[in-house]
């Protein structure tokens, strides 16, 4: 992965951490807990009636994924076994052309679109505008829809005798800071910004899968210094910071802030956690959430 301060054109926002509301999981009844949900107020939430895949969606999404080749995560290896199984994240480009050039499987496009559409659908009918993201260079519009495979276990443990753990946040601006021809993308740019994950676990093998946790710390630019040029969170911002913990349950769907320093560990070692996933970034100014991974 190239440099994270590449880009020298790029400032890397600067924000504080909201504190939390409460710190339990919440029941997405309502606009106002789906908003503070994306701005960080609270911590994960689930939508109160929201059938995102059907059980023969699921497991026909399922057989494909498993047909894809797989891209093991930047620094990982047998003990954090992090892997993209379909779709196009932004981070695993060395630049934006090359993204945007890039093809993604026609088929897992196809069987992924209906989950796409039924976000967009349900977030519009919260009354957001919801759009794709473009960028600006090329008007072309970010790829969106990714799986990943995820096993952390929680008898993993490395040589140096830590617990395994992917702990890390995701932020546009942060990401694109690392691409020399990133640009910020339209509608974000000059605004103030929330980045969040919508999730639906698809698979999970018949055991337990890890489990999501998000700590109540955001991301902000004068962190990055602790990065050491990685995708990886310094821990020590989380060591007295409240946390919450999430087990997902096979085709139900959630989301978290991914400006918060978040990881997925703990699950059964034999568990298959299989996550559908689509970044969104909301502009409250104009009351709009933009779509990408």
């Amino acid at each position: 992965m190239q440099g994270l301060n590449a880009n020298l054109k790029i400032t890397l926002p600067v924000r504080k951490t909201p504190e939390w509301e409460v710190v339990k999981t919440v029941e997405l009844n309502s606009r106002e807990i789906v908003e503070k949900v994306m701005t960080g107020r609270l911590p994960i939430g689930v939508p109160s009636s929201f059938d995102l895949v059907t059980e023969e969606e699921r497991k026909l999404l399922v057989s494909k994924i498993k047909t894809l080749q797989s891209k093991q995560y930047d620094n990982t290896d047998h003990t954090e076994q992090v892997f993209t199984r379909g779709g196009l994240p932004f981070v695993d480009f060395p630049t934006v052309e090359s993204y945007i050039k890039a093809r993604p499987d026609k088929e897992f496009e196809k069987l992924t679109q209906p989950l796409l559409d039924r976000y967009v659908f349900w977030f519009r009918k919260l009354g957001f505008q919801v759009e794709p993201l473009v960028d600006p260079v090329t008007s072309q519009p970010y790829h969106v829809k990714v799986c990943r495979h995820i096993a952390v276990s929680e008898d993993c443990f490395k040589a140096d005798g830590n617990v395994c753990t992917v702990l890390h946040v995701d932020d546009i601006i942060r990401d694109g800071s690392k691409k020399t021809d990133f640009v910020v993308p339209i509608g974000v740019s000059g605004r103030e910004y929330f980045q969040f994950s919508v999730c639906t676990l698809l698979e999970n093998g018949g055991f337990r899968p890890d489990d999501l946790y998000v700590h109540e710390v955001v991301y902000t630019g004068e962190m990055e210094g602790e990065f050491n040029n990685s995708w990886r969170a310094p821990k020590h911002r989380i060591a007295d910071a409240r946390y919450l913990s999430y087990t997902p349950q096979l085709s139900e769907t959630y989301m978290f802030s991914t400006l918060n320093y978040h990881d997925v560990r703990g699950g059964e070692a034999k568990s298959e956690r299989l996550t559908f996933s689509v970044f969104f970034i909301y502009v409250p100014s104009t009351n709009t959430l933009y779509y990408y991974n």
